[in-house]
């Protein structure tokens, strides 16, 4: 029997017309709304792994132990239509109505008129990063909000996204959705297209799947429009990773095009294509930001100094000899003029950003920090030095760079002055080592962390699969068992039927042999004498 209903089958008010694909859930067929004349695409519920078709395009589970399986599956699938009705976005398909016959249920959807992905790839227009960013970030748009109804395409690859006449795009092909709740979803069965499905996809259990799920696929379809070869498939990475092997995956930013597209780009298409889950980007939102990340950048011009952060700015004059430094650094520059005077930028950190400083400003140009932590150490060294000076300015407003005598500074307080501030600068060193010492192993131990998680659920997914292994072998062996217990007791009744056979004519060859052996007795006539 076919498994695809014919050509001129009518479901309801719909005549099927043609199959526009197939799937491991399905078949999608063009049709037409006798109704409304107009056409149709309406997606089949039909399990290839545990259900056929019979007569009258009736459709079965194959085994009685896979009815429960297909009628969860009916049910999930009747209800996913449902909610995918209700959805009314651009980028994607529209699911007009849902219903019942022939013992499965059928998916009535907008037909979409264009081409799919796979074969616009062949253009080169649609090779730019601007042209995928924006079709990608359209699809992604649609998918977000399907994301926020708990529901996960778990099929996304190009064949899956058309590019309507208008050069929109829309995501098709809702019929391996699943919904998840809490990071997992209720799978009915593996679902693995070669390439675009994570390792997840695996666990039969539908463990940790969610839209992170969706957004792995989406970063193997972009991997794939720029280099038109498919990423690492997750059963071959999943393979390496478990023996602690390098990864198989060619990162975006490597392959050989890679210099045709920014690295914003390539860096979104990577995360997204991480091996384990909790490293890609977890929402589609997270993954908009990253992926339209260059775009943004090139389309920003740099941002002009505000005036008012210029006014926020507190320039403090402080007699200090001119000392070299080490090495010069951008957050301090110590200028050699007639006085030796060195100028910091101090903001005070009670003064509101709109309200301007009234502190005198120097013509000389003022060295900005840029850091912090730098800025506040130089400005707790000099402080001291500033209530010094500032005696002086008040009695000398004519000189505004006072010598060491003017600001009655001894030479022996001078150098403790700068016996201080390299204290604090040692100190500051000495705590911002500290700081990264502590980060550096916080990081270590949340490494160590999430690497014992791995190893944990990588080595609970192998138990599982080498107990899935073991099932089949003793299922296989028991059927191996069976098999020759049968052909043992076949051979016993051959035997038994050949010995039966010869008994049965030994007994026949004695039964003649001892007819052979019994006397004749001839009858002789009686012969009478007339004398």
């Amino acid at each position: 029997m076919s498994e695809q209903l014919k050509k001129g089958s009518k479901l309801l008010w719909y005549e099927i017309d043609s199959i526009l694909g197939r799937g491991g859930f399905g078949i999608t067929y063009l049709a037409t709304d006798t109704n409304l004349e107009t056409q149709v695409a309406i997606k089949e519920y039909l399990p290839a792994d545990i259900a056929e078709r019979k007569v009258d395009s009736y459709v079965i589970p194959k085994t009685g132990t896979d009815g429960e399986m297909y009628r969860w599956g009916l049910t999930r699938f009747i209800d996913e239509a449902r909610i995918l009705a209700k959805f009314k976005h651009p980028n994607i398909v529209r699911v007009n109505s849902v219903f019942e016959d022939n013992n499965t249920a059928y998916m009535v959807m907008e037909y979409e008129h264009g081409n799919n992905l796979d074969l616009m790839l062949r253009t080169p227009q649609y090779h730019s990063e601007a042209r995928l960013v924006s079709l990608f970030d359209a699809i992604l748009a649609g998918l977000e909000q399907v994301h926020a109804h708990n529901i996960i395409h778990r099929d996304i690859k190009p064949a899956n996204i058309y590019i309507r006449e208008d050069g929109s795009p829309v995501l098709l092909d809702f019929g391996s959705a699943r919904q998840h709740v809490a990071g997992k979803s209720q799978n009915m069965t593996r679902i693995l297209t070669k390439g675009y499905a994570p390792y997840e996809q695996m666990d039969e259990e539908g463990g940790r799947q969610g839209p992170w799920t969706d957004i792995y696929a989406i970063g193997a379809t972009l991997y794939y429009a720029i280099s038109r070869e498919l990423p690492a498939d997750s059963l071959s990475r999943f393979t390496k990773v478990v023996r602690e092997q390098a990864d198989p995956l060619i990162p975006a930013n490597q392959l050989e095009n890679a210099g045709n597209y920014s690295s914003d780009f390539l860096f979104a298409i990577n995360q997204a294509l991480q091996f384990e889950p909790e490293n890609r980007p977890q929402t589609v939102h997270d993954f908009r930001d990253l992926l339209t990340a260059g775009l943004r950048q090139s389309s920003t011009p740099p941002a002009s100094p505000s005036p008012v952060a210029e006014d926020a700015t507190v320039l403090a004059t402080v007699a200090i000899p001119k000392q070299a430094p080490d090495t010069e650094s951008a957050a301090e520059t110590v200028y050699g003029g007639p006085d030796h005077a060195a100028e910091v930028s101090v903001t005070p950190a009670s003064m509101p950003p709109s309200q301007p400083a009234s502190a005198p400003r120097t013509s000389a140009e003022p060295v900005h920090t840029t850091s912090k932590t730098t800025l506040i150490a130089a400005s707790a060294a000099v402080a001291s030095a500033i209530l010094a000076v500032a005696a002086v300015l008040l009695f000398n407003p004519k000189d505004s760079t006072p010598t060491p005598e003017e600001a009655g500074l001894s030479e022996a307080e001078l150098q403790r002055i700068e016996q201080r501030v390299a204290d604090r600068e040692r100190a500051e060193r000495d705590r911002q080592a500290a700081e990264r010492d502590a980060e550096a192993r916080q990081k270590a131990e949340a490494q160590r962390a999430a690497e014992r998680d791995r190893l944990e659920e990588l080595q609970r997914i192998t138990q599982a699969e080498n107990d899935r292994l073991a099932d089949l072998q003793r299922e296989e062996e028991e059927a191996a068992r069976k098999a020759e217990a049968d052909r043992e007791a076949k051979l016993a009744a051959e035997r038994d039927k050949a010995a039966r056979e010869k008994a049965e004519q030994e007994q026949a060859k004695r039964d003649a042999n001892a007819d052979r052996k019994k006397p004749v007795r001839v009858a002789r006539p009686n012969r009478s004498r007339t004398i």
